[in-house]
């Protein structure tokens, strides 16, 4: 398992709060994970000091 974390959004582009972290077995299992937990706002995934991905509430993707 390894740690990943969520970056939340606001509207402006600041981070709205401390970052989540949480352990997954892979980029997919986080990437789905943050999907399930979007509320309107981008959040961004990160693995260390790589970004797994951005996912933008208005687009239901992921980007890389």
């Amino acid at each position: 398992m390894a740690v990943y974390r969520y970056y939340i959004f606001k509207d402006l582009g600041d981070v709205a709060a401390p970052a989540v972290r949480m352990d997954f077995p892979n980029d997919d299992a986080a990437i789905a994970h943050a999907k399930t937990i979007i509320d309107g706002h981008p959040i961004e995934i990160w693995h260390r000091n790589r970004k797994v991905g951005r996912i933008d509430p208005a687009a239901a993707d992921c980007e890389t």
